[in-house]
């Protein structure tokens, strides 16, 4: 069992004492489907409530909440989060859900990358795990970026001059498209992949899915 959380983002939400008695919220994490949950928590300021479908339930990609039966309205000013535990991944593909509804078969491809990807770090094979990582992050920007760059490195210069990603993102996936230079017999002096480096990367993959 694995276990996820996510911040659900409220700006949208009623000012605070506008409402005591708030139809049913509805948030939503377009990447919910890919995941085959067994349990989950909706977090709002640490008070937790399990989704049983009753107060909350979760349908698709929708997380349904009915305050008139749990009492308390969700408002701009919570801080809010879902927590799941998962088996794992039912379908990859739907781990790129603004991919999957234009470019299908580039979604079904990350799919396969992220599958693989994942297997690699699981295992510690970080140097594999760098090489899918760089591929995932090619197809993202470039669907991103419309097609107008069709190599990593004028892919992650423009995505930062677009402030699609940080400085520090920039340095990361940099850092991985020259890691995939390590595997030519001429660069042994090149540094090899770190396991910190490895696990700042795989966050950073699972964070520009939410973001791009």
């Amino acid at each position: 069992m694995k276990i996820k959380i996510f911040v659900i983002d409220t700006s949208s939400f009623p000012d605070p004492g506008l409402s005591n008695s708030t139809p049913p919220q509805h948030m939503k994490i377009p990447v919910l489907p890919a995941y085959a949950i067994d349990h989950a928590f909706l977090i709002v300021n640490g008070v937790s409530s399990l989704v049983d479908n009753q107060i909350v339930s979760i349908v698709g990609e929708d997380i349904i909440y009915n305050p008139q039966l749990g009492g308390y309205d969700i408002d701009n000013e919570d801080v809010c989060e879902l927590n799941i535990a998962y088996h794992g991944i039912r379908d990859y593909s739907l781990l790129f859900p603004k991919i999957v509804a234009t470019e299908p078969d580039r979604a079904n491809r990350l799919g396969e990358f992220y599958k693989e990807a994942e297997s690699c770090f699981e295992q510690g094979a970080w140097l594999s795990f760098a090489l899918m990582s760089g591929a995932i992050f090619e197809h993202m920007l470039h669907h991103k970026l419309s097609k107008k760059e069709n190599t990593l490195s004028k892919l992650i210069i423009a995505a930062k001059q677009q402030n699609l990603i940080t400085a520090q993102e920039e340095d990361n996936i940099e850092k991985i498209r020259n890691f995939r230079n390590v595997i030519h017999c001429n660069r042994l002096t090149d540094a090899y992949i770190t396991r910190s480096e490895a696990m700042d990367t795989k966050t950073l993959i699972d964070r520009l899915i939410l973001t791009l």
